[in-house]
């Protein structure tokens, strides 16, 4: 025997459907736009969310010409540069010959992401000289490499002096 076929229950389904659609889109229509995250536009530096001056952060130096070589501390194995701004397709080659016109490097790290495989954005770049490190800081902060603006800066740098020393809130033992 064949089964019966009810083509009514799929057509009433449908229009059931179509009246839930249409009203989702009147009552989100309708209300306000919810936006998850960290806010949008000003609501980013809400005067409730920061009180005072808390909202104010701190910028950092970023230009080379007021840069301080003399907080540069050195590595265990030589003076590593921090460059930032690597485009990421860039291979390991293309950093070396940046980096290597004037002195020899002596080491470069080049971190790949797992999922896409493209560079990270960042490389590690070891000279054994500071002379040689400082150099090529200099020369290459702010050039381009396959058309991606590269910053370079000290990876280690010695501390700023502290005001109260030791850790924060801990008090101070006598």
């Amino acid at each position: 025997m064949a089964d019966e076929v009810d083509y009514e229950s799929d057509t009433a389904m449908a229009v059931e459907e179509e009246e839930d659609v249409r009203t989702t889109a009147t009552k989100r229509d309708s209300g306000r736009r919810v936006v998850k995250g960290r806010g949008t536009g000003s609501a980013a530096m809400d005067a409730a969310r920061y009180p005072a001056e808390s909202g104010v952060f701190e910028k950092l130096k970023t230009s080379s010409s007021s840069r301080d070589h003399s907080t540069a501390l050195r590595s265990v194995e030589g003076w590593l540069l921090f460059v930032r701004g690597v485009h990421e397709e860039a291979q390991e080659e293309d950093v070396m010959d940046a980096f290597g016109e004037d002195a020899q490097v002596k080491d470069l790290h080049l971190n790949l992401d797992r999922r896409s495989g493209f560079v990270k954005g960042y490389a590690l770049v070891e000279f054994e000289h500071f002379e040689d490190a400082k150099a090529a800081m200099e020369r290459m902060d702010g050039q381009e490499i396959l058309g991606s603006t590269i910053h370079v800066d000290w990876a280690f740098q010695k501390e700023a002096e502290r005001r109260g020393g030791g850790r924060r809130g801990a008090a101070k033992r006598r």
